[in-house]
């Protein structure tokens, strides 16, 4: 055989075996993170010390005399939302990411909010702060 042969050889074996891996997605290495973060207590003391590190970095700020409006801007997802019951029904299924099955669960609105962000967010617009949520979300989702 010459080195040719062999070399195509192995090519036509390692795309035939990602093909195998393409068709079945392991999810096993997500489900200790995914139930960490459902379930652990420090999940929900570590936000709400954040929450309550942001309410003092803004207080300080307002104390701060100045004309200008002040605006607190926040991430959706994972940050206000808790969207980690999608992620464990992918890890069940066997399933990863994907816009159809993100769009159907977006669309149920059953996320709920992370521990402390209704109350720090709350918090900032009852002291006049204007609040900016940025998502990447697509437009059939927003309402949601």
């Amino acid at each position: 055989m010459n080195q040719l042969t062999i070399f195509l050889m192995f090519v036509l074996v390692s795309c035939a075996s990602n093909t195998k891996n393409a068709q079945k997605t392991n999810q096993d290495h997500l489900i200790a993170s995914s139930l960490w973060f459902q379930s652990a207590a420090e999940v929900k003391a570590l936000s709400y010390q954040a929450f309550n590190i942001a309410k003092m970095q803004l207080d300080l700020d307002l104390r701060k005399k100045s004309n200008k409006k002040r605006a607190v801007v926040v991430d959706v997802d994972e940050t206000i939302v808790d969207n980690s019951p999608y992620q464990a029904r992918n890890i069940l299924e066997n399933k990863t990411y994907n816009s159809d099955s993100w769009g159907k669960w977006v669309s149920k609105a059953k996320a709920t909010a992370i521990p402390g962000s209704i109350e720090f967010l709350q918090y900032a617009n009852n002291k006049g702060v204007e609040v900016f949520y940025i998502t990447n979300r697509k437009v059939r989702g927003f309402d949601a």
